[in-house]
């Protein structure tokens, strides 16, 4: 039905990999019940802070309202990633 991972980074947060619900699924609760899950692992795993990247455009606002409902907050860019038109980062204090 979907599918998500978390990646461990070396300053003791975790960054929310892509998660991705399969097209016949969406709208049932899938992302959500995926969400809550890596965010129950990261606290059970000790992390400080839950980290993502994410687009801008309108196609990745369901996406958006999903993290912002979750308690996410945009902010700094982390890792490898830079702030910029198409992309943003949002953050998860655990």
């Amino acid at each position: 039905m979907g599918i998500g991972a978390l990646k461990r980074l070396c300053d003791g947060t975790a960054e929310l990999k892509s998660m991705r619900t399969l097209p016949k699924f969406l709208g049932r609760g899938v992302a959500r019940a995926i969400l809550g899950g890596l965010i129950t692992l990261a606290r059970a795993e000790g992390f400080a802070r839950l980290s993502l990247e994410t687009g801008t455009s309108e196609e990745f606002q369901p996406a958006v309202t999903l993290y912002t409902r979750h308690g996410f907050v945009a902010g700094e860019a982390f890792s490898e990633y830079t702030n910029g038109p198409h992309n943003q980062c949002y953050h998860l204090a655990l």
